[in-house]
């Protein structure tokens, strides 16, 4: 920085009170103050400030200051009211999950669930970049003719079978084959794998409601009276599957 009558002083990577020092010290040498003394206020720099931008509503940028900043101070300044997160909508449905990423530099961004966020004291760097998202954690694909409701399901966590059925308002009782419950899993480097429920039988029913759905996963069920596995594998896939019967 530059100085009336001391010329330019080089204070990067000082403290206040270091800053303060040298500043004292370079006017006491010059001899042009008796005991001089300095004070060094320290503001923020809009370059080191903190953007949070995503699923807020409108981006905030949070002033860096040298005490510092948290993770949870920055996501909880941005909120407001919250009605950007959490208010009505598409975003605001319970089967969407709300992450938090952290962009610092040329970095590979950290991302954890917003509860995460909010509850540990993760320490921000000056610049670091913010995104809140809010978007179906577990995504399950519906189909045949015995569920009420086909197409792309999202769940804020890991459903079991039964909860994913129950999301697309269950089974038809005219037209759903209670014994052709299918859940194909396709898996990276591997075989897809296709279970059988049969709903008509305890057991099955007790195996759907503990059978976590994964990621991906498709949902079938059938409408005919009488199924076989071979029958829906050539129907919807084509391929022959190993298949893993839950009765």
């Amino acid at each position: 920085m530059q100085l009336p009558y001391a010329g330019r002083i080089d204070l990067a990577g000082l403290s206040p009170d270091q800053a303060q020092a040298t500043i004292s010290h370079r006017y006491a040498a010059l001899r042009i103050l008796q005991r001089p003394t300095a004070t060094v206020k320290v503001t923020a720099s809009p370059r080191h400030d903190v953007l949070v931008t995503g699923a807020i509503g409108q981006p905030r940028t949070i002033p860096w200051t040298p005490a510092g900043l948290t993770l949870a101070q920055a996501v909880t300044q941005s909120l407001g009211d919250g009605n950007a997160l959490l208010g009505q909508g598409e975003l605001s449905k319970d089967r969407s999950a709300v992450r938090v990423a952290v962009l610092r530099g040329e970095q590979a961004p950290i991302e954890l669930p917003v509860v995460n966020a909010l509850e540990e004291q993760i320490p921000l760097h000056a610049a670091d970049r913010i995104v809140v998202s809010k978007a179906p954690a577990v995504k399950i694909t519906m189909m045949g003719g015995g569920t009420r409701r086909d197409g792309v399901i999202g769940f804020a966590q890991q459903p079991v079978l039964t909860e994913a059925l129950a999301e697309a308002s269950g089974l038809d009782g005219n037209s759903a084959n209670d014994h052709a419950v299918f859940v194909l899993r396709r898996q990276s480097g591997k075989r897809p794998v296709l279970f059988n429920f049969a709903w008509n039988r305890p057991a099955g029913m007790i195996a759907a409601q503990q059978f976590p759905l994964e990621n991906g996963d498709l949902v079938y069920v059938a409408d005919a009276a009488m199924v076989s596995v071979q029958k829906v594998i050539g129907l919807l896939f084509q391929v022959t599957l190993p298949a893993q019967v839950l009765r």
